[in-house]
């Protein structure tokens, strides 16, 4: 009877988790890139708020963003 040679199931998982993590490095390193970008020009004087209540509450959209890509990150 023939057979089908088998599959190590455990490489390709760990080619996909290896793959997997460097998306998410990248994608995590591009957030911070931007984020410490939008920084960089606010503090040179590049972006104009009506007060720091709007900045706070982009800060607050940046750091939940950056923290649900650490979460992504640790849960796979």
């Amino acid at each position: 009877m023939d057979t089908v040679p088998g599959v190590n199931l455990s490489c390709i998982l760990n080619e996909m988790r290896d793959q997997d993590k460097k998306l998410v490095e990248k994608s995590y390193k591009d957030a911070e890139g931007w984020f410490f970008s939008v920084r960089g020009a606010e503090l040179r004087g590049g972006h104009q708020h009506t007060g720091p209540a709007e900045r706070q509450d982009r800060d607050m959209e940046l750091y939940i963003s950056v923290q649900n890509l650490s979460r992504t990150s640790s849960a796979r």
